[in-house]
């Protein structure tokens, strides 16, 4: 059958167009109790005379979604409207790990290959261990909003690098629905390394501001981290919207709190304490070091940083190593930034200092 998509000049519909049909609803996957996967969905509604529904094809393809009806195997195709929505196709080819697009065409077969018409089945289900799961797996269970019923705050999966940075660091799940998200809504788990990633310096780029945005760390090493994570994690980053504190001098009118857009990024100061914790471990304002009440409102403190005892545990720093935050602020010596101590205490070092790196990213 030549399912083919027509556009402008086609014919039908009275103004020589062809429209494709609605997407389909309700699309998901399940298992009988023989342990046989099915897929369900409900066709659409007939889009008026130019677009009226005629039949459903269903292509099969794994590592990444199907964007035709060639782009795949072809494992069904019905005309029977909602013949599947009860019952459920039993799927024979594929299976855990493979994605099944759902394309209803109409009468002059224009296809609707959306991706709302397209869904994932995790390689091992929704009882994985995290450890276990591929980051596919992560990013759809994410997706579906259930994260932080399959998993808890704190549980680890290894993380493997290589390139400018080699090796292996331990990510833990620091918290889920947590982070703005930069498109939209929040992030359904953010994760955070354990282990400090090598060291070094925020340096501010030339002609910049004292904060985070116009750090080294941020503008270079933070994406150097990136490009250091395996593909199959990479395209599964979703971009943060993270707020930090900044002093360009104890006066200026730029002294504040400004937003950035970060696929990788530090924990700020409040991410870690929050402003009860912050007064405790850092209550004095003196002629020497300008008040951290900025840095008390760079976001909300992680649900994996309850107590100090789990900010030593959480990121195992080490022979008394220190780590960033990106949370700004000014002292006599310069512009500086807070840092979080193996102790759990908070320092603040100029940025031009060498600390430890405590990176995340948002799934």
């Amino acid at each position: 059958m030549p399912l083919l998509f027509y556009g402008p000049g086609g014919g039908g519909g009275g103004n020589g167009y062809k429209y494709q049909s609605k997407d389909v609803s309700g699309l998901s996957y399940g298992r009988n109790a023989d342990g046989s996967l099915t897929l369900s969905w409900s066709d659409p509604e007939d889009g008026g005379p130019a677009a009226e529904w005629k039949g459903a094809v269903v292509v099969c393809k794994e590592g990444a979604p199907p964007q035709s009806v060639d782009d795949g195997e072809i494992i069904c195709e019905s005309a029977v409207k909602n013949q599947y929505r009860d019952a459920g196709l039993i799927l024979n080819v594929g299976g855990p790990g493979y994605y099944y697009g759902v394309f209803p065409y109409t009468k002059d077969y224009v296809v609707n290959v959306d991706a709302a018409n397209v869904v994932y089945i995790p390689n091992a289900g929704y009882n994985v261990a995290l450890e276990n799961a591929s980051w596919a797996d992560i990013a759809y269970i994410s997706s579906q909003g259930i994260a932080d019923q399959v998993w808890s705050v704190g549980d680890e999966k290894e993380l493997v690098l290589s390139g400018d940075y080699n090796g292996s660091v331990m990510m833990q799940i620091a918290g889920f629905n947590h982070d703005n998200l930069a498109s939209e809504g929040k992030a359904g788990i953010t994760f955070l390394s354990k282990q400090l990633l090598g060291a070094g310096g925020m340096n501010i780029i030339q002609g910049g501001q004292y904060w985070w945005r116009d750090t080294t760390m941020r503008i270079d090493i933070m994406p150097q981290i990136k490009r250091a994570f395996p593909a199959d994690l990479q395209k599964f980053i979703k971009t943060a919207i993270k707020t930090s504190s900044g002093y360009k001098d104890y006066n200026s009118s730029s002294n504040g709190v400004r937003a950035t857009e970060d696929d990788v990024f530090i924990p700020s100061l409040s991410e870690v304490f929050d402003s009860a914790a912050i007064d405790k471990k850092y209550p004095f304002k003196t002629s020497n070091y300008y008040s951290p009440e900025y840095a008390k409102i760079n976001g909300a403190k992680y649900p994996i940083f309850e107590t100090d005892a789990d900010v030593k545990k959480s990121v195992l720093s080490g022979g008394g190593a220190r780590w960033w935050t990106r949370s700004g602020t000014y002292t006599a010596y310069g512009e500086s930034f807070f840092c979080i101590g193996a102790d759990a205490g908070i320092s603040v070092e100029t940025y031009k200092t060498i600390q430890g790196i405590c990176f995340g990213f948002c799934i």
